[in-house]
């Protein structure tokens, strides 16, 4: 299971919900993050695929629901959820400081991003990411950086629970030290 956390794009149920939607990217994370659900909207067409986690929230007396297509719009803020919506737990990314001194795997390939604004783009990046198999994906926590939205989950197509995600405060120093480490 991955450790991966996702920060918040807006305050959200006071930090303790994140709204996830799309199909990969809502089945890689029920993969990776069972525990995490909190609750599940879907569409009338997606309902039997759906049947093992509809049964796990039925063990763990979680909310699930069928929904029309103006309510998963609305539940998802988004029209491109595919006919499911998650509404899960989310955690925070780490810091960089521990990955830079545990250096990197076997592949020595790491991607650190410098102020990439939109959250589209950042999803697209991490998925390239995962594909290529990137031991972990650096962000700053800098004014002009795009987080970790719901939107960037779904352009990811569940890569944000494959790829380890890191955040730091000072990408430069964040680098140098990772150079002088690794």
């Amino acid at each position: 299971m991955n450790s991966q956390s996702i920060a918040l794009e807006p305050k959200r149920l006071k930090d303790t919900e994140f709204t996830l939607y799309g199909w990969n990217t809502c089945m890689q994370f029920f993969k990776n993050r069972p525990d995490d659900l909190c609750r599940l909207f879907f569409s009338k067409q997606r309902s039997s695929a759906l049947g093992p986690v509809k049964k796990w929230c039925a063990v763990k007396k979680l909310p699930y629901r069928e929904l029309d297509l103006d309510s998963l719009n609305k539940v998802a803020s988004a029209t491109h959820h595919e006919g499911i919506v998650m509404v899960v737990r989310p955690i925070i990314p780490p810091s960089i400081y521990p990955f830079i001194k545990g250096g990197l795997g076997k592949k020595g390939i790491a991607v650190a991003l410098d102020c990439i604004g939109n959250t589209h783009n950042l999803g697209a990046i991490l998925r390239t990411c995962a594909f290529f198999g990137v031991e972990g994906m650096v962000i700053s926590n800098q004014e002009g950086q795009a987080r970790l939205s719901s939107s960037a989950a779904r352009t990811a197509e569940g890569a944000m629970e494959i790829t380890p995600i890191y955040q730091c405060t000072d990408l430069a120093s964040a680098l140098r030290d990772f150079m002088s480490r690794n």
